[in-house]
């Protein structure tokens, strides 16, 4: 235990695909079980790995956010409308009647 402890809680550390192989592996668990151990000398390196570890996934979920708003903010818009729809689309105006009219009872809106 003196000689893995060290390299399994340095492991966390290190890279992605180290954090990959010990999540495949139950990684987390046996960091928690050290933590569970109340006599063990290794729950602070255990504690910190997973914190290390935690930190890297928000971080890379958080990239991954920030690349799909950028697609978003990327995307092309839509093309105008051709000129002849809007030519033929009716376009409310606050000072008509007649927009107004039948919901308010002729009343105009100031």
């Amino acid at each position: 235990r003196e000689f893995a402890y060290p390299i399994l809680c340095d492991l966390a550390h290190a890279n992605a695909i180290s954090r990959r192989e010990l999540t495949a592996h139950g990684g987390v668990e046996f960091y928690v079980s050290i933590l569970a151990n109340k006599t063990s000398c290794w729950q602070v390196p255990a504690l910190n790995s997973l914190a290390a570890w935690l930190k890297e996934e928000l971080k890379e979920e958080l990239k991954e956010e920030l690349k799909e708003e950028a697609a978003l903010v990327d995307a092309p818009l839509p093309p105008p409308p051709s000129p002849s729809a809007v030519a033929g689309a009716a376009v409310y105006h606050p000072s008509s009647s007649s927009a107004v009219g039948g919901a308010m009872g002729g009343a105009k809106v100031p």
